[in-house]
């Protein structure tokens, strides 16, 4: 007997989750620099290198976070087939595991930024930062694994 998993994705609904998704982990990101005072904001760290004009750089973060946000949802929808648990846990496990893929590049986010460099952004490389990191991810998976749900509707 073969163990088969089926590895089809509704791609709209994967899109669609992993949108929501980071609208969630924004949301979290946003209490947590008010509640934390720690100035790690991902919006200046993905839209700082395009501008100076900070007016510019938060709007052009957030359209860069929702996109990688999108994208990550549709490696979600094909991912989640391998993964066992109650959806939210899957959402949670894979969205902690990028977390902690990526993190490393801190290192280099903190050397080379120009935020960084300015003192526009908080270290990424401190137990605070992992921190929030994890805070944010974990708003980000719960959501994508809630939404993403083989059968289910998201509205």
């Amino acid at each position: 007997m073969k163990w088969v998993v089926s590895t089809r994705v509704d791609r709209a609904k994967a899109a669609r989750a992993g949108a929501i998704a980071s609208a969630a982990y924004a949301a979290e990101m946003l209490a947590d620099l008010r509640v934390l005072r720690y100035d790690f904001n991902d919006f200046t760290l993905l839209g700082r290198p395009f501008t100076r004009n900070r007016t510019l750089w938060l709007p052009i973060g957030a359209v860069i976070h929702m996109f990688n946000g999108t994208v990550l949802g549709l490696v979600y929808g094909w991912a989640h087939h391998f993964m066992r648990g109650p959806d939210w846990f899957r959402g949670l496990c894979f969205a902690q595991a990028e977390n902690l893929v990526l993190w490393p590049l801190m290192l280099v986010v903190d050397r080379f930024h120009p935020a960084r460099r300015e003192g526009q952004l908080a270290t990424g490389w401190s137990k605070t930062a992992f921190l929030v990191g994890v805070l944010r991810h974990a708003a980000y998976g719960v959501t994508l694994g809630a939404l993403y749900r083989p059968g289910a509707r998201i509205r």
